[in-house]
């Protein structure tokens, strides 16, 4: 029902899905799950690795895109959760 309050914005959903989904991201998640737990992060990510600093800032402007959609509206919170999930 939302979506058709918000039909430009399917092709975004659609992308946003599609990268979720992406070798890349899946990475990033993986490596923010099991490895960042683990590490001296005093230095913030100034301490990672560029490539370890790219995983982490691509996973994080994803969030953040996520979190403007939910804050306009477009998804609701509880389907964004559910969705992220795998539910």
């Amino acid at each position: 029902m939302r979506l058709a309050q918000h039909a430009n914005t399917l092709p975004v959903l659609v992308d946003l899905f599609r990268e979720h989904r992406s070798a890349r991201l899946a990475l990033a998640r993986q490596f923010a799950h099991d490895q960042l737990p683990g590490r001296d992060l005093s230095a913030g990510l100034a301490g990672l690795s560029e490539d370890e600093w790219s995983l982490v800032r691509d996973l994080a402007w994803f969030y953040d895109n996520l979190g403007a959609l939910v804050m306009h509206e477009v998804v609701g919170t509880s389907r964004s959760r559910d969705t992220w999930a795998g539910r």
